[in-house]
């Protein structure tokens, strides 16, 4: 019975939620080319648009090496 409930609790949310609810209109519209004139990622223009951005990359990098990149960006808490 319990595996029966389940099986059904299952079917209802597979087929009642829909992924689309997750994303903001803008999103959904569906871009030919998502790129502005500037070379911009059309989505950019959400909640990180006018976001100050920190980047942390040295400044030469040989051949066969592992190096590291820090990306900072501050939230409003």
């Amino acid at each position: 019975m319990t595996r029966y409930i389940s099986v059904l609790i299952m079917i209802y949310v597979i087929t009642q939620a829909s992924i689309s609810n997750a994303y903001p209109i803008f999103v959904l519209q569906g871009y030919e080319n998502p790129r502005e004139a500037t070379g911009r990622i059309v989505f950019a223009n959400c909640h990180l648009a006018n976001k100050h951005v920190d980047i942390e990359v040295p400044q030469t990098v040989l051949p066969d090496t592992v190096f590291e990149a820090i990306v900072r960006i501050p939230y409003d808490m």
